[in-house]
């Protein structure tokens, strides 16, 4: 595939907002976990991941709804 300049630094662009968002999502997953030994989410970690989700609604597109559906599998919401 012959790319352009500009196809070759959207595709890099493109690359890097995904591995962004990854890295996003793997640091809410490593939280949880530490929330899931800690018995819930305290103060710093829950401000975190409330934090990851705006990020990921401001920068990568997600909507709303798919971040508060996020928020609730990561077990945020969830009472100790």
């Amino acid at each position: 595939m012959d790319c352009s300049p500009n196809l070759h630094r959207l595709l890099a662009f493109e690359q890097g907002q995904w591995l962004e968002e990854l890295d996003l999502l793997h640091l809410g997953q490593t939280l949880r976990q530490q929330a899931r030994q800690a018995g819930g989410y305290g103060g710093t970690p829950f401000d975190v991941m409330i934090t990851i989700a705006d990020v990921l609604e401001a920068e990568h597109g997600w909507s709303p709804e798919q971040s508060e559906a996020w928020l609730e599998r990561m077990g945020v919401w969830e009472q100790p």
